[in-house]
């Protein structure tokens, strides 16, 4: 209920996760084009500190945590806080916009709740989250006191910049294959498929990257070089990745990228090549 206090929607929250539940789902009554309503709900996964499970791991391993109070919503990301909160529903959009940007992998969210938010409030950032035809999120996930990492979390002036940094990296999505000859049935199709994950995993160029002085702020983005990435395959497996050095970037950031690429790497298995196979893949801005 809408009219609901915010006191005694915090007493219900924590009556919840006292009392075990696993699950929280917010709903909202909306007008339906045919006449009448429809009820739209938007789960809210509750977490436990000791959970196993892996719902429970995918919220507890969440890179993005949105801790939110009566001020608005404030994003906490790899345990940075974002200084600036959301105030308004079009802030938390941008917000949230840049985050889902920023960090293309992470299908996960977790929610932090101050004691304060009405209802209304933690509705909407809910259904932000994870609602619509087309979520930005695939789980939101409450951790409560214990499993939060907005008590720790201090604000940090360069985390715009490194959202943005981050971002533009995820941009550069044209990816060109460079392969000895073209592979045959369906075999083709799934390393093109793997090569579009390249994109995802680019943000992580900025680990151990610092701004440049006074550039704290978000600025006008210069171009980036193209990231080239050399790929052996077999027995139909990715066996080596090899990230080529990239301007600017140090070794923690090509680690980073070739890890995050071997994790993507997992699901491909070519089905009728096992043959040792040396691939590039060159992922650009186009």
């Amino acid at each position: 209920d809408r009219s609901t206090a915010p006191a005694q929607l915090w007493r219900a929250l924590r009556a919840a996760r006292r009392g075990a539940a696993a699950r929280v789902e917010l709903a909202l009554g909306e007008p339906h084009d045919e006449g009448g309503a429809v009820v739209v709900a938007v789960p809210l996964e509750l977490v436990r500190q000791g959970d196993r499970g892996a719902m429970a791991s995918a919220i507890t391993a969440a890179r993005i945590e949105i801790e939110l109070g009566q001020d608005g919503a404030q994003a906490i990301v790899d345990g940075a806080r974002v200084p600036e909160p959301a105030r308004t529903p079009a802030q938390l959009a941008t917000l949230l916009e840049l985050l889902t940007r920023a960090l293309p992998r992470e299908h996960a969210v977790r929610l932090s709740l101050r004691a304060g938010p009405d209802y209304d409030t933690l509705l909407d950032t809910a259904i932000a989250l994870g609602g619509g035809a087309r979520p930005r999120f695939a789980v939101i996930g409450w951790v409560g006191d214990d499993g939060s990492t907005a008590t720790a979390a201090r604000p940090d002036a360069v985390a715009p910049w490194r959202l943005q940094r981050r971002a533009q990296w995820a941009a550069q999505s044209e990816v060109a294959i460079d392969q000895p000859f073209a592979l045959v049935a369906d075999d083709q199709a799934r390393l093109h498929a793997f090569a579009q994950t390249l994109p995802r995993c680019l943000p992580e160029l900025t680990q151990g990257e610092r701004p440049p002085r006074r550039a704290a702020a978000p600025g006008p983005a210069a171009a980036l070089p193209t990231v080239t990435v050399a790929i052996t395959l077999e027995s139909g497996r990715v066996t080596a990745i090899t990230p080529r050095p990239v301007p600017g970037v140090g070794a923690a950031g090509l680690a980073a990228l070739q890890a995050c690429v071997q994790d993507e790497a997992w699901s491909l298995r070519l089905r009728e090549h096992g043959d040792r196979i040396a691939i590039t893949l060159a992922a650009s801005a186009g």
